[in-house]
C-alpha cells in the first residue's frame, strides 16, 4: 500500500511537470488526454484493493457466523423431528382396547407371562439401562456402550370387531380396514372394557370383509393352551376369557405394537469414525434407522406413588417403587451433527435436548 502511495504521488508530479511543458508549447489538456491516464489508473488500483482487503475481512468474520446460523439450523430441525417422533413411538404404550388396567388380562398361551417378553401388555414402557446385556436387544448388533433403551408394549393396533357374541369354538368379526387381516398362527389380544385375553389365532378364514377365527390348542411356546391365567394366577372359567359373561358383539380384536428404540450404529457409520443413530425395531418388522447422530440416550420416569401422602417425582429405571402409578416419560438426547460427507462434526457442534411425553395407558 506504501509503494502504491509512492507510485501515486510520483505519476501526479511527472503529469504536473507534463502539464507545465505542454502550456509552454501552448497545447490544451483536451489535446493532451486521449484515454485514462496514469493518475486514474493508479487511483482505480488503489481503491480496488483497498475493497478488495475490505470484502476479504468481511468475509473472514462472516464464516464463524454463517457456521453457527447453519449449527442452529440443525438444532431446531432435529428438535422438531424428534419432538413429533417421540409422541409417534409411545403413542400405542400399554395400548389394551378400552380395557383400563391388565389385571383381567389373561394369557392363553403356552409361554409364561415372565417370557412373554414383547407379547406381554405391560409395561407399557420400560426403560433398559444396559440394553448390551438385556435379552430382548441380544440379537442387535453396534448398540451404543453407554446409551440407555426403551421398551415399548401395546395391543394399538385394530384388527377386527366381534360381529356376534363368542361362543362355541370358532369366532366372527369384521374387519377394521379393507388391508386388514388375522392370519393362523397370529398373536392377537381381545379385548372389552371388562377383559382381554392373548391367543394365537387358528384356523382363519377371510371373507367378504369378515374373519372367521378359532383358538384351538397346540403344543408350540406360541399355540395355545387349553386354559389362561391372568399375571396373578387366576384361572380362565369361560369362553377365551376370564369370566362370564364372556366376550360379545363389539368386542375388539388387536394385534401387538411392541418394539425397541435404543441407539446403535448407522448404516453411514465406518471404522475410522463410528456414527451412530436412533433406531426402532417393531415386532416383526426390520430394524428402521429414524435419526441419524443421536449418540446417547437417557430416560427417566415420571410418576406418582402413594407414600408420605401421594409423592410426585422423577426416578431412574432401578429406582421406581413398585406401586408407582407412571404418568410421563422424560428423555434426553445427545446429538451430534452430520455434515454431508457423513462425517461428525467436532463437539462444538454436539448439543443436547429433553423432552417429557405424557404415557395414558402404562
Amino acid at each position: 500500500m506504501r509503494l502504491l502511495l509512492c507510485a501515486v504521488h510520483r505519476a501526479l508530479f511527472i503529469q504536473s511537470r507534463h502539464l507545465e511543458h505542454a502550456a509552454e508549447m501552448g497545447l490544451t489538456r483536451a489535446t493532451l488526454q486521449r484515454g485514462m491516464g496514469l493518475m486514474e489508473l493508479l487511483l482505480a488500483v488503489v481503491l480496488g484493493m483497498t475493497l478488495l482487503a475490505g470484502l476479504g475481512r468481511l468475509l473472514a468474520h462472516s464464516l464463524p457466523l454463517q457456521q453457527s446460523l447453519v449449527v442452529q439450523a440443525e438444532r431446531q430441525e432435529h428438535m422438531a423431528l424428534l419432538n413429533h417422533l417421540w409422541g409417534e413411538l409411545l403413542q400405542g404404550a400399554g395400548a389394551l382396547g378400552c380395557l383400563g388396567t391388565a389385571d383381567t388380562v389373561v394369557n392363553f398361551l403356552n409361554t409364561q407371562w415372565s417370557a412373554l417378553g414383547l407379547l406381554a401388555p405391560l409395561p407399557g414402557v420400560e426403560i433398559i439401562a444396559q440394553p448390551t446385556t438385556a435379552p430382548l436387544f441380544a440379537s442387535i448388533l453396534d448398540l451404543a456402550e453407554d446409551s440407555q433403551a426403551l421398551v415399548v408394549r401395546g395391543y394399538g393396533a385394530p384388527r377386527a370387531m366381534l360381529s356376534e357374541d363368542l361362543a362355541g369354538e370358532r369366532g366372527r368379526a369384521i374387519l377394521s380396514a379393507d388391508d386388514s387381516r388375522i392370519n393362523s398362527g397370529d398373536i392377537v389380544m381381545i379385548s372389552d372394557c371388562r377383559q382381554a385375553s392373548i391367543f394365537s389365532a387358528t384356523s382363519t378364514r377371510h371373507s367378504g370383509g369378515y374373519v372367521r377365527f378359532s383358538w384351538q390348542a397346540g403344543e408350540g411356546a406360541l399355540a395355545n393352551s387349553d386354559h389362561g391365567l391372568t399375571q396373578d394366577g387366576a384361572v380362565s372359567s369361560a369362553t377365551l376369557a376370564l369370566s362370564e359373561p364372556g366376550f360379545a358383539e363389539g368386542a375388539g380384536l388387536y394385534a401387538p405394537t411392541s418394539s425397541l428404540i435404543y441407539v446403535a450404529e448407522s448404516r453411514l457409520s465406518i471404522a475410522e469414525r463410528p456414527i451412530y443413530a436412533l433406531w426402532q425395531k417393531t415386532m416383526g418388522a426390520n430394524a428402521l434407522e429414524l435419526i441419524t447422530g443421536v449418540e446417547r440416550l437417557y430416560f427417566r420416569y415420571g410418576a406418582w406413588h402413594p407414600d408420605h401422602g401421594g409423592v410426585i417425582g422423577y426416578f431412574d429405571a432401578e429406582h421406581l417403587p413398585d406401586d408407582a402409578q407412571v404418568l410421563l416419560l422424560s428423555i434426553l438426547v445427545n446429538v451430534s451433527v452430520i455434515d454431508d460427507q457423513a462425517e461428525a462434526t467436532n463437539e462444538s457442534v454436539s448439543f443436547s435436548m429433553s423432552f417429557s411425553v405424557p404415557l395414558s395407558g402404562n
